[in-house]
């Protein structure tokens, strides 16, 4: 592909056709801790060697180790106290056709939240029951979201280890169907700090 100038990509940018995908690098600059931060993180607390082990293979081990609810208050410590920053505040200045995400902060609520804007969340299964504002930008969190997982009581995780991933495996169809149907034809996406590595994902974007 031919790089292209930021004014060539914002001119062609229709933001009613537009689906935003995000990973942990659009979530950076608002000093969220990216995936390598984590498994490093999880490495001293736990004293798992990192050796090549991906953050499902390292969450894993942790759980298992101890408790999924050291595990998980861990990781919310990395994320306490974040606010949305520079480009993340200009997301509910515009009608987007979606934003899916990667990443458990809750910076796009955030930055929604303090500009008065309508945004349904969609972190499991059970939020597609919920009759939201119509009229609201809709976020759908492939991997969950950091405040809701069973260590607080409810049905669904935060998707950390395979385990994670194998029981929301509907909930993540889910998730990807519709992305399928909002990268119809006419659709425009632009993917910010998403490296891809979800097969899944990748395939569908191709």
């Amino acid at each position: 592909f031919m790089p292209i100038t930021i004014k060539e990509l914002v001119d062609q940018i229709q933001q009613e056709k537009t689906v935003l995908i995000f990973g942990a690098g659009a979530s950076a600059p608002s000093n969220a801790p990216s995936v390598s931060g984590l498994i490093e993180a999880i490495s001293a607390e736990f004293g798992i060697e990192i050796d090549g082990l991906s953050l499902s293979e390292i969450s894993a081990l942790a759980e298992n180790k101890r408790s999924r609810t050291e595990l998980i208050h861990l990781i919310r410590r990395k994320f306490v106290g974040l606010k949305a920053k520079g480009a993340l505040l200009n997301l509910p200045n515009h009608l987007w056709k979606g934003i899916y995400t990667t990443n458990y902060d809750e910076l796009v609520e955030d930055a929604y939240q303090r500009a008065h804007k309508p945004l349904t969340v969609f972190s499991s299964d059970f939020d597609f029951k919920a009759q939201g504002d119509p009229t609201a930008t809709k976020l759908f969190k492939l991997h969950g979201t950091i405040n809701k997982d069973s260590v607080d009581g409810y049905v669904h995780n935060m998707i950390l280890t395979q385990t994670d991933y194998d029981s929301t495996s509907e909930y993540r169809d889910a998730l990807y169907n519709r992305l399928k149907d909002d990268l119809n034809p006419g659709s425009q996406a632009v993917i910010i700090g998403q490296s891809l590595n979800d097969d899944h994902l990748r395939r569908l974007i191709e």
